[in-house]
C-alpha cells in the first residue's frame, strides 16, 4: 500500500562545468566596454557644456558689439545734431550771413569734423525761377566767377548749394548743383 519510504532522489547541485562557464575574455571585454559607454556619456555632456559655453560667448561678444556700435552711432549723431543746431543759429541770429561768417563759424568748431567722420556742411538757398538769374549774379559777384546752377532744366524752384565747408577744390565744384533734383532729396529735409 505504501510505496517505498524512501525519498525521491535528487539532482546533484548545480555547478559550473567548463561547458558553461564564461569565456575568459568575457570579462575583460565587458570592462572596456563600461568603460567606452562611461567615457562617450562624459563626452557627451562636457560637449554639450562646451556647445552652451560657446553659444553663450558668442551671445555675449555680439551683444557687447552691438552696444559699443549703438553708442557711438548715438556720440555720432550727438555730434552732428550740436553741429547743425550751431549752424542754425547762426542763421538765426544774423540778418544775411555771408560766406566769411559761414566759413568761420564752422572754423569754430576746430577739430570736430574729423571726429564725427563729417564730409562737410551746406547751406541750399532757395531760389524762384523769377530770381534765377539775380542769385547767380549775386554769386557771380562773390569771386565765384564760373557759378551756375545745375542741373539747368527749368522748374519753379531752385535750392543750390550756395556754403560748403570745409572749402575744398572738390567742393568748389559742387556749389551751383541742386539736390532737390535728386529723387529722394526733398524727403530729406
Amino acid at each position: 500500500m505504501f510505496a517505498s519510504m524512501n525519498p525521491a532522489p535528487t539532482s546533484p547541485p548545480l555547478q559550473m562545468t567548463p561547458k558553461t562557464a564564461r569565456p575568459t575574455w568575457f570579462w575583460p571585454v565587458t570592462l572596456a566596454l563600461l568603460v567606452l559607454m562611461g567615457s562617450l556619456a562624459i563626452t557627451a555632456v562636457l560637449w554639450q557644456q562646451a556647445r552652451q559655453n560657446t553659444q553663450r560667448d558668442v551671445r555675449t561678444g555680439f551683444e557687447r558689439e552691438a552696444a559699443d556700435i549703438k553708442s557711438r552711432l548715438v556720440n555720432h549723431l550727438m555730434v552732428h545734431d550740436l553741429l547743425l543746431k550751431g549752424f542754425v543759429g547762426l542763421f538765426n541770429l544774423s540778418d544775411k550771413v555771408t560766406r566769411q561768417d559761414f566759413h568761420d563759424f564752422f572754423e569754430s568748431y576746430g577739430d570736430v569734423h574729423p571726429v564725427s567722420g563729417q564730409v562737410g556742411v551746406a547751406f541750399m538757398e532757395q531760389v524762384t525761377a523769377q530770381n534765377l538769374d539775380r542769385h547767380i549774379a549775386a554769386m557771380r559777384s562773390e569771386g565765384l566767377h564760373g557759378y551756375h546752377v545745375s542741373p539747368t532744366s527749368p522748374r519753379e524752384v531752385y535750392a543750390p548749394i550756395v556754403y560748403l565747408e570745409p572749402q575744398t577744390l572738390e567742393h568748389r565744384k559742387i556749389l551751383g548743383f541742386d539736390p532737390y533734383t535728386v529723387q529722394a532729396e526733398p524727403w530729406c529735409n
